[in-house]
Formats: structure tokens, sequence, C-alpha cells
């Protein structure tokens, strides 16, 4: 099994399925204007917990299936419910790594 690299950018999307609409990797732009827009917030509550977020890591059940839903993703084979629970999945990985980033920028870590 490939093992994924949680908490970065480059968790793969769900699949498209019949009547689910779905956007594409988020554009440099897009990710800098969050960036942009999170940052002021980030610099208040990171400093006192900055080495706490970039220690953090799931719960290995919740990697588990993370990791569940996105071989069978990368397949075509999610269920019905999976692929709205998996884009959750998706869109927390990116919160994440956009904390990451700033608490790296904060404490001067390179990885």
């Amino acid at each position: 099994m490939q093992e994924l690299k949680l908490f970065q950018d480059n968790l793969p999307l769900p699949k498209a399925r019949a009547g689910m609409v779905r956007s594409g990797r988020a554009s440099n732009s897009e990710i800098d204007a969050f960036e942009r827009g999170v940052r002021p917030m980030l610099r208040i509550v990171l400093p006192e917990k900055a080495e706490a977020v970039l220690r953090f890591c799931a719960a290995p059940k919740l990697q588990a299936r993370i990791e569940e839903l996105a071989i069978k993703s990368t397949e075509g084979q999610l269920t019905e419910m999976e692929p709205a629970e998996y884009a959750g999945y998706v869109r927390s990985n990116k919160f994440i790594a956009t904390l990451r980033r700033q608490a790296r920028q904060l404490t001067g870590a390179t990885s």
C-alpha cells in the first residue's frame, strides 16, 4: 500500500462521480490568498503552540481511514457517501498544511 504524506498539500482530491461537482487543485493564487487571509489570526494563535503544531500527527485509526479513502478515490471506488467524507479530510489537510507552514516560519524550522 502506498504511504500517503498526510498534512501536506498533495493529498489527492476525490474522483468526480455522476452528479458531483468537483473543483480542481487550488491554484497558487488561491492558496496565497487563503494564507494571507488567515496569517494575522495564526500569528495570534501559533506563537505559543507552534511546536505542538509541528509535532501533530493524525491518530493511526484516522490516518488509516484517510488512506483507505484516498486509495478508493484513486481507483474510482468510493461509495455514495464517501466523497463528501473524503473531501472534508482533504479540506482539513490543506488547513493543517497551512498551519504547519506558518508554524515553521515562526520557529525557523526547515522541515
